[in-house]
């Protein structure tokens, strides 16, 4: 568990990426750290934010925090992953816990998968196209485990029924 930073910390990262360190990023950032600890999946939406951080902040609306989050996530604290459904959600960059996502068109499961078969994937698509993939933040969508089953039982269920019925 990474230890938790103390105001000060977060307002000299802020500084030294050019930003005022105002006291909604801060609380923003605070937030964040501890939706981490909460949870085992560190990727949280902006209203889950907005709504840890209503009582401390209460002038503050879910427009405000997800442009925070998206300034944030330009000048490299946080990370930004696009999920199902047009859901955008963040987290706090581990640059020691690099990884890509799997995300489930169907559920919006997350799973985070190791980077290294991306990497080489990354590398094929250079050699290729010349063109350089952004690795840092590699999510593909497509559906878990679970819902394959559910989607293939779904689309041949009425298949089975016939299938044993010998009419000679």
């Amino acid at each position: 568990m990474p230890e938790s930073l103390c105001v000060s910390q977060w307002a000299k990262i802020l500084r030294d990426k050019n930003l005022r360190a105002t006291p909604q990023r801060l609380v923003i950032l605070k937030a964040l750290e501890e939706l981490h600890s909460r949870s085992e999946h560190r990727h949280v939406t902006a209203r889950d934010v907005f709504e840890h951080v209503q009582e401390t902040l209460p002038g503050l609306n879910v427009t405000t925090v997800y442009r925070t989050l998206e300034g944030l996530n330009q000048v490299g604290i946080v990370d930004l992953m696009t999920g199902t459904k047009d859901q955008v959600r963040f987290s706090l960059r581990e640059p020691e816990h690099r990884h890509g996502h799997l995300v489930c068109k169907a559920c919006g499961q997350v799973e985070t998968i190791d980077l290294q078969p991306v990497h080489l994937l990354a590398h094929a698509i250079f050699e290729s196209h010349a063109f350089a993939v952004d690795e840092e933040h590699f999510t593909l969508s497509g559906r878990c485990k679970n819902c394959q089953t559910e989607d293939w039982h779904h689309d041949h269920g009425h298949h089975h029924e016939h299938g044993h019925s010998h009419s000679h």
